[in-house]
């Protein structure tokens, strides 16, 4: 991780942040997109690149255990 990601990566730890292949992850309930979303921006990040629909219905060969809904 470069030192920058890394600064940032420390700044949000209590937001349970996964680094993967140089890019970090973070999830929320809906009803907190919006402040989550705000603190990101403050605390360096400077763009969000994929946003989108998903829907779980038969996702997999088991099916999914969670909301049939999300957005990532």
């Amino acid at each position: 991780m470069t030192p920058r990601l890394q600064r940032l990566f420390d700044s949000i730890k209590d937001l349970n942040p996964v680094e993967r292949l140089g890019e970090i992850t973070v999830e929320v309930p809906a009803s907190q997109f919006k402040s989550v979303a705000e603190r990101l921006k403050s605390s360096g990040f400077e763009q969000l690149i994929d946003l989108c629909g998903v829907d779980y219905h038969g996702y997999g060969e088991g099916g999914r255990e969670g909301k049939r809904f999300a957005v990532v």
